[in-house]
């Protein structure tokens, strides 16, 4: 919100608009419902599974977040490379649970994904975070 004399907002509203600066309404929606639908559309990948990343030989997941902790889910499953493997469990994949300062490294072939995050009290502070890249040969 601005606010100010007339001809200094017109300055800077077409500053904004002329450069990109500002979403239109219409965008902001798009934005949001691609937001929503990601986890529908990002499902279980690997991380080198394309040419142009085939280097990628490690993945690294460094999980921080306030304390307490106040969301559920973010969970990172990595699928068993072997069907019936014991220690991934009857899911074929092995869950591992964010916890504060945590970081994960895993083969990057590996097929995994992250589940939703549910964050209660809705403000970004309290969700899950997370830094992630790969080591490359």
């Amino acid at each position: 919100m601005l606010a100010g004399p007339g001809p200094v907002l017109d300055r800077i509203w077409d500053t904004a608009v002329l450069t990109g600066a500002v979403l239109g309404p219409f965008d902001a929606w798009l934005l949001l419902r691609g937001l929503r639908t990601l986890p529908l559309r990002m499902p279980r990948h690997n991380d080198n599974g394309q040419d142009e990343v085939s280097a990628r030989k490690i993945t690294f997941v460094y999980f921080f977040h306030r304390e307490p902790k106040v969301f559920e889910g973010g969970e990172l499953r990595i699928q068993s490379p072997v069907i019936d493997n014991a220690a991934f469990g009857s899911g074929n994949y092995y869950t591992i649970v964010p916890r504060q300062n945590q970081l994960v490294l895993f083969d990057s072939s590996l097929t995994h994904e992250i589940t939703p995050v549910k964050c209660s009290s809705g403000k970004f502070a309290d969700s899950r975070f997370t830094v992630n890249g790969w080591i490359s040969r």
